[in-house]
């Protein structure tokens, strides 16, 4: 997913640190906000000592209100309240309602967060590795995790101190974790802008799940990368609207210079319970030890944990619901007829495709450009939930955990490990 961020490097975290502070306490919210702002001093010193060429930059960043209400208002002035409490570099400005700002008038400033080219950063990232005397191994498909060994699909055993999976989320058959957060996606944009006619910095609204606005600069223009949008993972394919289309109006709105679409594309995050991602040893592994030196070795351990307990607050219940829900109705669809789309596979339109009952199976179809079609399990090979057909991206998205198969089955984002099974 590096390749679909929308490379925003921020100190500001976008579930809002108030509720940080609410869920996890002061000093845990301190420790996210320390975090957050160390890291891009990490980046910014590992592109300078590596010599990476990925356009980095300091930038301004800046949040603001999604509408005029009082109530968002007020949420902006809290936000702003707790993180001068916690030691951020914030303050309120005046922006005047200028065009190049998005005709933005009080907003909160974040001076020095960063924005680069990821792929470039991952790229420069892997070549210092490399340099330094490690081994990348490209195309190289795990099919098991133990303790501290790890088996491709080749049947090669490697074993290391510890692994680490740093995967967005985990590459294996780890309830606890996938239970703990929800797969969301969102979409993105590229507006063609006159050159220099936006202020470079970031922007984000205060919105539930807010947008997300910077500036790609090119030699003759610049482009407004916007993203937002966001829904769960693996919607029935009659519910997708077109938000590319609402990305495009919202954007053109705000920042009035913006003129044609000249890029979009989707992404996919994972929401977590207590909006603090989940960072650490496995909850369920049998080396105690490995949890020690953790503890031992990162101060912050706790508030990341896997293993932490959720406090019951009206925000977790509900969001726990929702994955609770999205999980059972992918199971649900099991049934029979459940989950199935109201479609007769010979009228799919070219490139399109569906999930149907197929006697006592689930089946999920393709019809390609030329009219062949093409037919799989629609049972995802990671925890049995039925997959549903996306038809902005031309996938099948699994409500459960979010894992993604292109239209031919093979599995493209986890945590499935195997692709869809082919069907006569």
């Amino acid at each position: 997913m590096a390749g679909r961020s929308t490379a925003h490097i921020m100190p500001w975290f976008d579930d809002h640190y108030h509720l940080v502070e609410k869920f996890h306490g002061f000093q845990n919210a301190k420790y996210v906000a320390d975090g957050y702002t160390k890291a891009i001093d990490w980046i910014e010193q590992t592109v300078n000592e590596e010599k990476i060429n990925c356009n980095f930059s300091r930038v301004d960043g800046y949040l603001y209100p999604h509408d005029d209400s009082v109530g968002t208002r007020d949420k902006l002035h809290k936000e702003f309240d707790v993180c001068k409490k916690l030691g951020l570099n914030v303050d309120m400005v005046d922006l005047g309602k200028d065009p190049s700002s998005g005709g933005i008038g009080t907003a909160m400033r974040f001076p020095n967060s960063g924005q680069f080219d990821p792929i470039k950063y991952v790229n420069g990232l892997a070549k210092a590795v490399a340099s330094k005397g490690g081994k990348i191994h490209e195309t190289t498909k795990v099919g098991k995790i133990e303790n501290n060994q790890v088996t491709t699909e080749d049947g090669i055993v490697v074993t290391g101190g510890d692994v680490v999976l740093a995967t967005f989320t985990p590459l294996h058959r780890e309830q606890l974790i996938h239970s703990f957060q929800q797969p969301e996606l969102y979409y993105a944009i590229g507006l063609k802008l006159p050159k220099g006619s936006v202020k470079k910095a970031l922007w984000w609204d205060t919105a539930t799940p807010c947008h997300t606005v910077r500036i790609e600069e090119k030699e003759d223009y610049d482009v407004l990368l916007v993203a937002g949008e966001y829904h769960n993972a693996g919607k029935k394919s009659v519910e997708y609207l077109d938000a590319y289309s609402i990305l495009e109006k919202w954007a053109k709105d705000r920042w009035t210079s913006a003129c044609e679409v000249i890029c979009k594309w989707t992404g996919q995050v994972y929401q977590p319970v207590g909006y603090v991602p989940l960072i650490g040893p496995d909850p369920l592994a049998g080396k105690t030890g490995d949890l020690i030196a953790w503890d031992q070795l990162v101060v912050t351990a706790e508030v990341y944990s896997p293993k932490r307990r959720a406090k019951i607050t009206k925000e977790t219940v509900t969001g726990t619901g929702v994955r609770i829900w999205n999980t059972i109705e992918g199971i649900k669809d099991l049934l029979p007829f459940a989950g199935s789309d109201s479609v007769d596979i010979e009228d799919l339109a070219p490139c399109g495709g569906c999930v149907v009952q197929s006697g006592a199976r689930k089946m999920a179809v393709y019809k390609d450009e030329k009219g062949c079609l093409h037919k799989f399990s629609a049972i995802c090979p990671h925890l049995g939930c039925v997959v549903k057909w996306n038809p902005v991206d031309g996938v099948f998205n699994c409500p459960c955990h979010g894992s993604i198969f292109d239209h031919h089955g093979t599995v493209i984002n986890g945590p499935a490990n195997d692709n869809l099974a082919a069907l006569d």
